[in-house]
């Protein structure tokens, strides 16, 4: 293992699951990847192994360790992420369901779908990613099953072949998920 000079800069594309490191890219395994941009959430912090939300310790339903290295998404409460994000809400749009993974976090309002991307090692730089439910062409859930543990949905928008895919940890209703989308994509 290398020392990382102190003043190196580093840079994390949660998207594209890359590390970059004085501007020269760091492979990693999916699961490395997914370990340090856990722990780069808070450096010198003390992470929960399990998860906290309500009736739990803690606060706004932070993932455990596990939950995050995998990059499974975790349900946070709709009124607690409109008062967070309120914001980016234009007047009177109320958020329906939301999710959090890592740091980032996802909403489902009346009228879009709204992806929080926190980026770098501080997440002071934040992106706001605001797709209308008209621009989504298709979209698929894929349940959890006995050896994969995590639910997935992929949403395909009209100006890009690639889905946007999102994980989601056993204890998310992907079923809920997909009537949200239903309701608002097939208005």
């Amino acid at each position: 293992m290398c020392a990382v000079p102190r003043r190196a800069r580093v840079r994390i594309d949660r998207r594209g699951r890359r590390v970059h490191l004085g501007g020269a890219e760091v492979e990693l395994t999916p699961e490395e990847f997914g370990l340090f941009a856990f722990l780069a959430e808070k450096p010198g912090g003390v992470h929960p192994r399990a998860p906290q939300g309500p009736g739990r310790p803690g606060k706004r339903g932070r993932m455990g360790l596990l939950s995050g290295m995998m990059g499974n998404a975790s349900k946070l409460d709709p009124r607690a992420a409109a008062q967070e994000f309120g914001r980016l809400l234009a007047q009177g749009e109320p958020v329906h369901a939301a999710y959090q993974l890592l740091r980032d976090s996802f909403l489902f309002t009346d009228r879009r779908l709204i992806m929080v991307d926190k980026q770098g090692v501080t997440g002071k730089k934040v992106e706001y990613h605001s797709v209308p439910y008209k621009a989504i062409t298709q979209f698929s859930v894929e349940t959890a099953g006995h050896f994969d543990l995590d639910a997935e949905l992929k949403i395909w928008v009209s100006s890009s072949d690639v889905p946007i895919c999102k994980q989601f940890g056993k204890g998310v209703d992907v079923y809920e998920v997909q009537a949200l989308l239903a309701t608002f994509v097939a208005r």
